[in-house]
């Protein structure tokens, strides 16, 4: 335990460090308010040459101009799958007119060819039994 140390230099040391902190904090953010201003200058196609401010636009606009091109591919890859859909359905499609007449005309050939098979059948019923007789 520490003797001969009164409350008043506690109270005045963690002031003191109080503006320490204080006066770090201002110098910090001034030397990022000084960045944001500074111009840079570099070779070999680093990607900041100028200031952050510049640097944040061109990376912006660069995410617009993306955006937007996607954007525009999306449209005309929409507009050739609708174009081909419609191609398909021409070349492909069923008419339902043509689709029924064909239904009626063979369901027709089917009752035609039953009755044809129930004629064949009474006759050789008739035969078969006149000359068991």
């Amino acid at each position: 335990m520490r003797t001969g140390v009164v409350a008043g230099e506690i109270a005045l040391a963690s002031a003191h460090d109080d503006e320490i902190e204080a006066f770090e904090l201002e110098h910090a953010a001034l030397a990022v308010a000084d960045l944001a201003g500074a111009r840079f200058s570099t070779a070999g196609g680093d990607s900041i040459d100028g200031s952050f401010g510049d640097f944040y636009l061109r990376a912006v606009s660069d995410i617009a101009n993306s955006a937007a091109s996607a954007s525009g591919r999306y449209e005309d890859q929409s507009t050739l799958q609708s174009l081909v859909r419609q191609r398909r359905d021409s070349v492909s499609g069923v008419s339902l007119d043509e689709e029924m007449t064909d239904l009626i005309k063979f369901q027709r050939a089917f009752d035609a060819s039953a009755r044809v098979m129930r004629v064949l059948d009474e006759m050789l019923d008739t035969v078969v039994n006149g000359l068991v007789r």
